[in-house]
């Protein structure tokens, strides 16, 4: 699929949610598999990449360089399964605690 990021995310950003929903069609699978890498759990994954599509959306007026939206939003990914990795650490410590 021939995808024109900045045309997508000008529509998104004009309040076209259809426009979104072809965005996460066409990014849903790479956010999933690196959701997936990290936290080695189905639906953990499909939690944080749903989580990570919300954040995305949220905060799409940051982006500057729309080519880079895979990047961007691996690193949205990343840093949602880091926090979620070090607050499932930080829970198992006290439950060894107890």
């Amino acid at each position: 699929m021939n995808l024109n990021l900045s045309q997508l995310i000008t529509q998104i950003l004009g309040g076209n949610r259809q426009a979104f929903e072809v965005l996460i069609r066409h990014y849903q699978k790479l956010v999933y598999g690196f959701a997936f890498q990290m936290t080695k759990n189905f639906a953990d994954a499909e939690d944080l990449t749903q989580e990570a599509f919300l954040q995305a959306y949220q905060n799409l007026h940051t982006l500057r360089e729309p080519e880079k939206f895979a990047g961007w939003m691996r690193g949205i990914t990343f840093h949602l399964c880091d926090r979620w990795l070090k607050e499932r650490r930080r829970v198992v410590l006290v439950d060894d605690v107890e």
